[in-house]
């Protein structure tokens, strides 16, 4: 056997290191593979957010015959800020006029009209008391108007989106919040409460299978489960500290809206 010197031995083991530490090193940097049959961890991040489509809407001041007030009104604006062409006030998303119109909720469910930080724009509301007490009289107003729809049937365990009334739906809600003074309230006719009337949406034009066009008045047909008492709000004041709802009293409540999508 041929013996190697002392220094040919030694720069072998060096060099036998050498690849060693090299190949240790790429295993450390090498990228993680998935296991075979095991499902890789989903990214961690914030949660998708519920989409909230935006869309116009018009409140018009009178009947459809332009013969009698009603007591939700607008500001007979357009969103430019310029006068529109009758009685009725156009409105919209608007960063510049802090406005946002949009549907919202569980399966857009609610349309909402936000003007509380709208220093331009603004609805009209006289308030006409039936019972109770409370402030009464025209309020020109940065306040929220909504919409929810429910069941048909008239239970209020489901909600119903908006885009998918494609005829009418007569068990839905009108609600306004507003400030008066240093007070908060809200009018609402809705489906949980007992002794208020009830809005109606209907459809005006379907697209794709949705709607896209829809008509919110009134649902003047009394009935005991659905409707109990048409043209009934009941308006409810917040306490400053903890929210809680007070029952003011009941007013009438009258309303002629169109929104569209966008």
């Amino acid at each position: 056997m041929k013996r190697i010197s002392r220094s040919e031995f030694h720069r072998t083991l060096w060099m036998t290191l050498g690849i060693t530490i090299a190949l240790l090193i790429g295993l450390a940097f090498q990228p993680s593979t998935q296991v075979q049959g095991v499902a890789a961890a989903p990214p961690v991040g914030k949660p998708t957010p519920v989409p909230t489509p935006s869309t116009t809407s018009t409140i018009f001041d009178k009947t459809t015959d332009d013969a009698t007030f009603l007591d939700l009104r607008s500001d007979d604006l357009n969103p430019d800020l310029t006068l529109s062409s009758g009685s009725f006030g156009i409105y919209g998303n608007s960063s510049t006029n802090s406005v946002i119109d949009r549907l919202e909720g569980a399966q857009s469910s609610d349309w909402s009209l936000h003007l509380e930080d709208s220093a331009t724009r603004w609805i009209s509301l006289s308030l006409n008391r039936l019972t109770g007490s409370g402030p009464t009289g025209s309020y020109t107003l940065h306040g929220r108007v909504i919409s929810r729809c429910f069941d048909p049937t008239g239970a209020t365990t489901n909600t119903v989106g908006f885009p998918t009334i494609t005829t009418s739906n007569p068990n839905c809600s009108m609600h306004i919040n507003f400030t008066i003074g240093s007070a908060d309230y809200a009018l609402v006719m809705t489906p949980y409460n007992a002794n208020n009337g009830r809005a109606i949406v209907s459809c005006n034009l379907v697209s794709d299978g949705q709607c896209v066009d829809w008509s919110i008045v009134p649902n003047l047909v009394q009935d005991n489960v659905i409707n109990p008492n048409p043209l009934v709000a009941n308006l409810v004041s917040f306490a400053p500290r903890n929210g809680k709802q007070t029952l003011v009293g009941t007013y009438s409540l009258t309303y002629r809206i169109r929104v569209t999508r966008p």
